[in-house]
């Protein structure tokens, strides 16, 4: 088994990524950015989310369905909110995709876009939506360059993300809908089985779970981390050889968090 687990601060109690392993389960939780302001026992709202879930998985029976499992966790998000009273507040939502791979099941369930490698068979789950915004955030980084625009790196990447974010803030009608840009997140509300991702696996198979922080997944850690590595070089705004919502920030250390775990099955 190998994995890794690194937050994209230099603080990493900031990290919105989990890895959890126990007899039954190995998982890679996400927690999703915030697009609120509120703080959750001093956190952001995605790593609390991540810490929700975490704990969950602690104390779920061995042969809880895919589908009790994701819908133990809405329910979790959704007591939170109540608790809140922000129920009608939808960017304030605790928001997490999650991979997991089943002992009792030889399956492993994905809902959201962490990835995942079966024996060099690559899942991605991307998000559509995602690809289209990164295009439009790559068009104004395009046109801020090619303008001449005399300002710091750093600040034409925060000028893309505020070019982009009424795209984000409207995305998040789309959640677990079913028209073209929509698509699966863990926010509280029910799931959409068709954005539930269900792999059987055999013993003996090679397993990579990993989240959205690595932009492709290799055979290998090394492999992976060093893809990751050469685009925060030569494309730190994340827009030509890797195209995304964000880059990196100041002070950063990547665009996104990023949690891999390697296995063999049993």
């Amino acid at each position: 088994m190998e994995k890794s687990l690194v937050g994209k601060h230099v603080d990493q109690s900031l990290c919105e990524d989990g890895i959890f392993i126990s007899n039954d389960f190995i998982a890679v939780i996400d927690g999703v950015t915030s697009k609120g302001e509120l703080r959750w026992n001093g956190h952001k709202s995605g790593v609390y989310a991540k810490d929700l879930i975490m704990n969950l998985l602690k104390n779920i029976p061995s042969d809880i369905s895919n589908v009790a499992l994701f819908n133990s966790i809405n329910e979790l998000f959704k007591n939170e909110f109540v608790k809140r009273n922000i129920t009608d507040s939808i960017n304030e939502y605790l928001r997490a995709s999650l991979i997991i791979y089943s002992g009792h099941y030889k399956e492993i369930w994905s809902y959201g876009d962490c990835q995942c490698m079966i024996n060099a068979q690559y899942y991605p789950h991307t998000k559509k939506v995602d690809e289209y915004i990164a295009n439009i955030r790559a068009l104004f980084i395009d046109s801020y360059i090619e303008s001449n625009l005399k300002v710091e790196k750093n600040y034409i990447n925060t000028l893309s993300r505020e070019a982009i974010n009424v795209f984000i803030q409207r995305q998040l009608y789309l959640e677990n809908k079913n028209s073209e840009f929509s698509y699966g997140v863990l926010n509280g509300q029910p799931i959409n089985r068709n954005y539930l991702n269900v792999y059987a696996v055999v013993n003996g198979a090679e397993v990579i779970l990993a989240s959205d922080g690595y932009p492709r997944l290799f055979s290998t850690l090394i492999e992976s981390e060093q893809y990751l590595k050469g685009i925060l070089v030569e494309d730190p705004l994340c827009y030509k050889q890797y195209k995304s919502t964000k880059g990196v920030e100041e002070g950063q250390l990547s665009f996104d968090d990023r949690a891999y775990i390697k296995f063999i099955t049993e």
